[in-house]
C-alpha cells in the first residue's frame, strides 16, 4: 500500500482558503482511508511534508490564465516541478507551492506529486470566497478523496 498525503493549503480568507475547505470537507473519509491529511497556510510550510510519503496530492487555489473561477484543474508535477504556467498560493513571502514542489524534485527519493487546485477570480481577497469558488468546493473534495483512494490501493 502506497503511503498517501493530502496537504490542503491557503489562508482561511477569500478564495484562498477553497484548497483548505475542501481537505476539511474530505478528512474523516481520507483518514478512514489511511491517508495522512494536513493543512498549511502558506506554500513555504509545504517542503517538509513532501518528504517521506510515496505521493502527495496538495489540494489549492491557482490562478491559470483563461480558466474561469470555480474550475478545477488536475497538475501532476514533472521532473523540475509544476508547470510555470500555473500559480498557486497566494502568498507574498516567495516561496509557494510551485516553488517548494521544484524544491522537492531534487530530494533524493521524491514523491510523486499531484497538484487538485480551483481557479480563483484574479486578485480575489476579501473575507468570504467568492460564490464560484465555494460552489466548488464539494466537487474539489470529492476529487481529492477519488485521486487519494485510488493511489492508496495501488
Amino acid at each position: 500500500m502506497r503511503r498517501v498525503r493530502v496537504v490542503g493549503v491557503g489562508s482561511a480568507l477569500g478564495d484562498d482558503a477553497a484548497g483548505v475547505l475542501a481537505v476539511r470537507a474530505a478528512r474523516a473519509e481520507l483518514e478512514r482511508l489511511g491517508v495522512d491529511v494536513r493543512e498549511v497556510g502558506a506554500g513555504a510550510h509545504l517542503l517538509d511534508l513532501l518528504e517521506g510519503p510515496d505521493v502527495v496530492i496538495v489540494v489549492d487555489a491557482v490562478w491559470v490564465q483563461g480558466m474561469e473561477p470555480g474550475e478545477i484543474v488536475r497538475v501532476e508535477a514533472g521532473p523540475h516541478g509544476l508547470p510555470a504556467e500555473l500559480r498557486t498560493s497566494l502568498s507574498s513571502h516567495g516561496v509557494g507551492v510551485s516553488e517548494a514542489v521544484a524544491l522537492a524534485s531534487a530530494m533524493p527519493d521524491p514523491p510523486r506529486v499531484i497538484l487538485l487546485g480551483v481557479a480563483l477570480a484574479e486578485g480575489r481577497g476579501g473575507v468570504r470566497p467568492s460564490a464560484r469558488v465555494l460552489g466548488s468546493v464539494p466537487e474539489l473534495a470529492a476529487r481529492v478523496l477519488a485521486e487519494a483512494a485510488a493511489l492508496s490501493r495501488g
